[in-house]
């Protein structure tokens, strides 16, 4: 299963707390998000599952499971 993330954005109460995220995840092997507190780490993973409202286009085999 390959993820694909473009342009993904996420805005809160008027702050832009995710911006204009792109990559491109491979099929198999671990991930890390790394930052310090308050940088959108969580925000950016409920964007990449549809649980907070968000700009950009996330991927999954291909398929756009959330667009906004």
């Amino acid at each position: 299963m390959s993820l694909e993330l473009s342009g993904v954005g996420v805005t809160i109460a008027g702050r832009q707390v995710v911006r204009d995220v792109t990559c491109t995840l491979p099929t198999a092997g671990w991930l890390g998000v790394l930052g310090p507190n308050g940088a959108g780490k969580t925000t950016l993973l409920r964007a990449v599952a549809g649980l907070v409202e968000h700009r950009g286009s996330v991927s999954l085999d291909g398929s756009t499971t959330a667009e906004m």
